[in-house]
């Protein structure tokens, strides 16, 4: 008896001690992955989303934005300190909204206007509670306020209708013109936006065709319709950009097959066309499916910059407004994203990946040619997605911009132009709670596909992750253009997803598969009809260079990608079924037959009419049957872009081939996330779902 109750003592305190060693064990693996936050935590991250300096140049009003909501902050000048004006603004989203994303002050320089979407509020630099200063449920859908601030468009029963805010009656301004207004128009919502005139006179509009678009232009006291330039129904998508004396349209135009695409501008008071710019390939001029001259005026009108990559880099080119003395400013293997004019016109300032080329800087070159300057010099990128575009001060020596380092989000910085004096922090988006304990490290890195193509990614870790034991690992990708950089933190909400994997202990490689910008056409057009076909090959490298980090589990690597992304998620499972362990894919595209005369397709799979085979073979619901490991499927049944219809056809073939799977609808919810519920749900059941199918490996 006493050799049995020894013995179930010495059970006793082994098993307490393995308790113990579980237990610290634990506690040092929250200690050293930051798994001590919640995902409320990181969902209290805002990052600055709009910038705009008081007309004085003595104050800087600016937005945060994130997934709870949004803040306004003011910056003063001359005390160097930020208060709050306004918080928990309701999350913006353009696809459920009425107006126009818009920030600004008002005219006197006293508010500051800004929108939830569906109103216009004004909020006093003393604070306060905000005004209404105009809704939209009762007017119409696509709200616009003119900017001499004296009135507002919106769109009814087709057609455009103005609202002065002083008094009187909404005016009809248009007849009979088929404007589309309703969820699921996505794509022509974005193209059909109502362009006023700086002088607020005169508004210019795309009209709907069969299968295109015409460019008018109407009086804000209505009359005849004014057609700008000859009708073709040849082309996918059209911009307008008036310049700032309202006497000159520029318009960008793409041809629906991607080949083609012009940049030309109409005089109003010649009522003539000059034709400024174009370009032609027999593959495709356009990374995405928006004309990408990106067009800006010079203040004074006389000139016009706007960016093409005729020379197989995006660069920078200035021409006069009838198209004379056109020039390339910036030359050499980098692209230009964007850019905005000095306020004296001598020098345009513009973010590149000048010299690194994940990352985005912004430098300054002399409007009529000569050497580039480099403004800020920091390791990181100054324009992300959802973040702020950079704002110059009205007497253009200062500069507002945000900045996202390879270990801190987006935050908004203050700099001279000249360079002369330190910038300085006006914002920092993590919350207290977060500051100096979340820490990331995110480095640029390289592999080979199968065919020797090098393939660029990020990668993304917590900062103090033991390089002596395994981890999971994913990998995400976007695969339709765009370019990751070192955007950790520049993904919008994704970034939060991301960010809270690393923390708890996930190694992330971002994958820039062929076919993404930011490293040249070669790099581009190697895509060419190679929609899940290599860009297949490109993400499967990627997993297998995870695997020699020495580092990652290979057992326990996933995938996760939205939209596009989420296609390529399902499509490499499928047709690289032994490379992921379990994937996420979130409003993917399943069945691309549903688009196969979009023009966003054609140049990754070719015209239906010319590849029909393409298309069923990237087309991964007619082969659930060879994937293998474990899919959790997203799908919001307000999604715009790609028809719920889809998502249940996919489905319904992973139930017949006996898959295993998780799938969750979300109600109400458009193509990207929108209620802070509902993205916290979607963290959580991501983790839950990745930690079953990826840390049980080892």
């Amino acid at each position: 008896m006493k050799n049995l109750s020894r013995q179930k003592k010495v059970t006793l305190f082994a098993f307490i001690v393995v308790a113990v060693c579980f237990l610290m064990n634990g506690t040092l693996l929250a200690q050293k992955t930051g798994s001590v936050f919640d995902v409320d935590d990181f969902l209290d991250i805002k990052i600055p989303s709009s910038i705009a300096w008081s007309p004085d140049g003595k104050h800087i009003a600016y937005q945060a934005s994130g997934p709870k909501g949004s803040d306004i902050y003011l910056y003063s000048l001359e005390k160097g300190i930020s208060k709050k004006l306004v918080s928990g603004i309701p999350y913006y989203d353009y696809l459920r909204a009425s107006t126009e994303p818009e920030f600004r002050w008002t005219s006197d320089g006293k508010h500051i206007i800004y929108t939830t979407g569906q109103e216009y509020y004004t909020i006093s630099l003393e604070g306060g509670e905000p005004q209404l200063l105009i809704s939209g449920l009762l007017l119409g859908k696509m709200l616009r306020l003119s900017p001499d601030q004296k009135n507002v468009s919106f769109l009814r029963d087709g057609d455009i209708w103005v609202q002065s805010l002083a008094k009187g009656t909404p005016k009809r301004i248009t007849q009979s013109q088929g404007f589309l207004t309703e969820d699921r128009q996505r794509f022509t919502r974005l193209y059909q936006g109502l362009q006023w005139s700086p002088d607020g006179s005169k508004i210019a509009y795309l009209s709907p065709t069969e299968t295109s678009y015409k460019i008018g232009m109407v009086s804000i006291e209505g009359g005849e319709t004014a057609w700008l330039i000859t009708d073709e129904d040849i082309w996918s998508s059209i911009t307008l950009a008036w310049s700032p004396d309202s006497q000159k349209i520029a318009v960008s135009r793409l041809s629906r097959d991607f080949t083609r695409k012009e940049l030309e501008v109409y005089s109003i008071s010649e009522d003539k066309v000059y034709t400024i710019w174009k370009d032609k390939d027999d593959k495709f001029v356009n990374y995405g499916n928006t004309p990408s001259f990106r067009v800006l005026w010079s203040p004074d009108s006389s000139r016009i910059a706007y960016l093409s990559n005729r020379d197989g880099w995006m660069h920078l080119y200035v021409a006069n407004a009838e198209g004379k003395d056109a020039r390339q400013l910036t030359k050499g293997d980098y692209d230009v994203f964007t850019y905005f004019w000095s306020v004296n016109q001598k020098e345009i300032f513009l973010i590149s990946n000048k010299d690194r080329r994940h990352q985005r800087m912004i430098w300054s070159i002399p409007s009529n040619g000569g050497q580039m300057r480099q403004i800020i010099k920091r390791e990181g990128i100054c324009l992300a997605r959802g973040c702020a575009i950079p704002s110059l001060s009205p007497d253009g020596k200062y500069l507002a911009y945000t900045f996202s380092g390879p270990n801190e989000p987006p935050g908004l910085w203050l700099s001279s132009i000249s360079g002369k004096a330190d910038s300085k922090n006006l914002y920092v988006s993590l919350p207290k709670k977060l500051r100096n304990k979340i820490e990331t490290h995110m480095e640029p890195v390289s592999f080979k596909s199968s065919d020797g193509l090098v393939i660029p990614a990020v990668l993304l870790t917590a900062k103090n992750l033991s390089r002596k034991e395994k981890h999971p690992a994913l990998v995400h990708m976007y695969g339709g253009w765009g370019q990751m950089a070192l955007s950790g933190w520049g993904l919008g909400f994704k970034s939060i997803i991301l960010n809270y994997l690393a923390q708890k202990g996930y190694v992330i490689l971002f994958v820039d598969p062929r076919g993404s910008e930011g490293y040249g056409d070669d790099f581009v057009k190697a895509g060419y009809l190679e929609g899940g076909g290599k860009q297949v090959d490109d993400l499967a490298a990627g997993a297998n260079y995870l695997k020699n980090l020495g580092y990652v589990e290979p057992e326990g690597i996933g995938i996760y990608g939205h939209s596009t992304g989420g296609f390529l998620t399902v499509q490499t499972m499928v047709q690289a079924p032994d490379v992921f362990a379990a994937g996420i894919t979130q409003a993917g595209v399943y069945d691309w037959e549903i688009w196969k005369y979009s023009t966003y397709v054609y140049i990754r799979y070719g015209h239906p009419d010319k590849e029909p085979s393409l298309y069923r073979q990237r087309t991964p619901v007619y082969h659930v049957d060879k994937l293998k490991g474990a899919l959790l499927v997203f799908k919001g049944t307000k999604d715009y872009n790609e028809p719920m219809s889809d998502t249940y056809k996919f489905v319904k073939a992973l139930i017949k081939a006996d898959k295993e799977f998780e799938f969750m609808v979300y109600p109400d919810e458009p193509h990207g996330l929108v209620k802070p519920e509902t993205k916290r749900d979607f963290i959580k059941r991501a983790e839950r779902f990745l930690d079953k199918y990826l840390r049980k490996k080892y």
